[in-house]
């Protein structure tokens, strides 16, 4: 400090006071063989302590947030927020597929969701366990799934094979139009597992060939067959025009009837277009001739004199003279390089048109697209 203390002269008697106490306190203490060093520590007050580590908790929140500012510290409490958001899901989701109340079924591409096979994990816990245990284990993952439910409600709904799912309230409606889906091609043939893919050449012709008679006896008393129907699991492009109608006959007689009046609004639009296009050459044609009529001059020449409308055509306008030799040499040898290179993705392109031309080679004929669609 620059300036020295000057106590008052109270001040100084009590502290000699309170040092003279403090000696026969210790001069007592050493004559009766009860002397202890913590008997000269002199305790400060509790309430400039309390306050002191108040003023130190409070400047640490400070330091820790002086380069912050209001909307940073919002967006990492959101953050946070969200995260744990995520993992309760996540925890919730475990228990419910641990529990056995969600089943993790291969898609149509023979692929799971989820990593973790838990009917395995199942199988190698020990069978020591008693029912009471795996009871009470499986009412505390319900519970725990109940509890961590954040907003959405789950439902529980049958598919078409009898067994019981479970799924978001929301989701109901497009759950049950897939189950449907799967339903009705289920009837017109086998579908493929993990367990087909396991198996033999002969096994999978002998498969398939049950599949077609299956479906070549369900069209007989049944609905006719449809391309849908035979489509199977054979992977083929099609093109932009290409429309997946539906295996049920009446949405699929629905389907039908929304094209043909889509087809009908498009020859409508056309027609209409070409009487606009038509009134639009009346049009120019009404002013060239007052054009012609203003300037006293003949009327415009036609380019088709000897040409009636329906034998007139763009094809008969004369065009440029061909490109010179030079240049068209030029091309060939650049087209010829063009198709000797091969690129990387054009080598997978070819390896899966060989691979559906091979599937093609093995399907039954009876069963091909018409031949029509090749034309």
């Amino acid at each position: 400090m620059s300036s020295s203390m000057k106590p008052s002269v109270s001040t100084l008697f009590d502290l000699k006071a309170e040092l003279h106490k403090r000696k026969e306190l210790l001069a007592k203490k050493k004559d009766s063989n009860q002397y202890n060093a913590s008997d000269l520590y002199v305790k400060g007050k509790p309430i400039l302590a309390e306050r002191r580590r108040l003023m130190k908790e409070a400047n640490t929140s400070k330091a820790a947030n002086k380069n912050l500012s209001d909307p940073e510290i919002f967006e990492r409490e959101r953050q946070l927020m969200q995260s744990k958001q995520k993992l309760q899901e996540k925890a919730a989701l475990y228990e419910q597929l641990k529990a056995g109340i969600k089943k993790d079924e291969p898609d149509i591409y023979n692929e799971t969701t989820y990593l973790v096979n838990f009917e395995q994990k199942d199988k190698l816990q020990s069978s020591s366990d008693s029912e009471a245990s795996d009871e009470e284990s499986s009412l505390s993952s319900k519970k725990s799934f109940e509890a961590s439910k954040l907003g959405d409600e789950w439902v529980e709904y049958t598919d078409f094979a009898g067994r019981n799912r479970v799924c978001l309230k929301k989701d109901l409606p497009k759950m049950k139009a897939i189950d449907e889906k799967n339903s009705l091609r289920s009837q017109h043939g086998v579908s493929w597992n993990s367990e087909t893919e396991l198996m033999s050449k002969d096994m999978k012709r002998e498969l398939q060939r049950q599949k077609w008679e299956n479906e070549v006896t369900s069209s007989t008393s049944a609905a006719p067959v449809h391309y849908q129907h035979v489509l199977g699991n054979e992977p083929i492009v099609h093109g932009a025009s290409y429309y997946e109608f539906s295996l049920d006959e009446q949405k699929r007689r629905e389907q039908m009837k929304m094209l043909d009046e889509a087809r009908e609004q498009t020859l409508i639009q056309r027609a209409k277009n070409e009487r606009i296009r038509e009134k639009r050459k009346l049009l120019l044609k009404a002013r060239l001739e007052k054009v012609a009529e203003r300037r006293q001059i003949g009327a415009f020449p036609e380019l088709f004199p000897n040409m009636t409308e329906d034998e007139k055509n763009v094809d008969d306008i004369p065009l440029p003279d061909d490109a010179p030799d030079e240049k068209k040499a030029e091309d060939e040898k650049r087209a010829k390089r063009r198709a000797i290179h091969v690129r990387p993705w054009d080598e997978v392109k070819k390896k899966r048109t060989r691979w559906i031309e091979e599937r093609r080679e093995e399907r039954d004929p009876e069963f091909a697209p018409p031949q029509s669609y090749y034309r």
